[in-house]
């Protein structure tokens, strides 16, 4: 099993954003209020809830080690809740959103999946996957 290395400092300046804070919000709000789900919800701090999401390998973004970054997120956080999810497609707009919300770190590679980002609650943590090359 590999070992994971050290996340690197990462922070969102919500100041430099490409849409004001208030847009943001206000999409935020509507999409959750859509489904029911708290916009002032805030990510708990034990048991934490690890969302992978991999792409079917019809995508060049496929994670090709899913299942040995299953085994590594289980092995790194032997406690959190493990939600593995092959494919977004055929599941309904409202339980991604769910699934979303109910993350408190969802790792992804880059695509349209990171969109669910909005529905994460507050203080969760992002890992994006890029490939080598990937700009």
């Amino acid at each position: 099993m590999h070992q994971l290395d050290p996340p690197l400092p990462c922070r969102y300046d919500v100041a430099h954003a490409p849409h004001p804070p208030a847009v943001v919000a206000a999409y935020r709000a509507f999409l959750l209020a859509s489904a029911d789900l708290s916009p002032t919800s805030l990510a708990p701090r034990a048991p934490h809830t690890v969302l992978l999401v991999n792409r079917r390998s019809r995508s060049s973004r496929t994670i090709l080690n899913f299942p040995e970054l299953i085994a590594a997120v289980k092995f790194a956080a032997p406690h959190a809740r493990i939600v593995a999810v092959d494919d977004l497609v055929g599941m309904s707009l409202r339980a991604q959103l769910e699934l979303f919300h109910g993350a408190t770190v969802a790792v992804a590679a880059h695509g349209a999946a990171l969109g669910w980002l909005v529905a994460l609650p507050r203080n969760a943590t992002v890992v994006e996957i890029k490939m080598r090359g990937f700009r």
